[in-house]
């Protein structure tokens, strides 16, 4: 589903059996600006956009964005392309686990963000 917008290239939702769900999102060579100018909302809305089809507790609450670059560093994906799944949940307990929010300089490194609790 997530795979349904152009400027996500890889995604991956973990954090199953857990409270909520989040989606990791690898942006194109094409998205990478948006990402990188789009506050957390906006992703929540392309978020909830692409998981439309989706009952509201397989849709992602929370997100983490990294670049290809970030992503090869931390191998989430296989030489094949495929996401690797322990690495990635290795990856989201790390960043989720730092301070959240918009980083302001233009580091690659990845932003997280959660929105806020609802009674959906």
């Amino acid at each position: 589903m997530l795979l349904s917008d152009s400027r996500i290239a890889f995604s991956a939702v973990t954090g199953h059996g857990e409270a909520h769900l989040t989606a990791l999102l690898i942006p194109t060579a094409g998205g990478a600006s948006w990402f990188a100018e789009a506050i957390e909302s906006d992703v929540l809305d392309l978020v909830s956009r692409c998981c439309a089809g989706a009952p509201a507790y397989a849709v992602p609450r929370t997100f983490i964005v990294a670049s290809i670059q970030e992503a090869a560093a931390n191998q989430l994906l296989s030489a094949n392309g495929r996401i690797r799944r322990a690495a990635v949940n290795d990856f989201r307990s790390r960043e989720t686990s730092a301070e959240r929010g918009p980083r302001s300089d233009n580091s690659p490194k990845a932003k997280a963000f959660e929105c806020p609790s609802t009674n959906a």
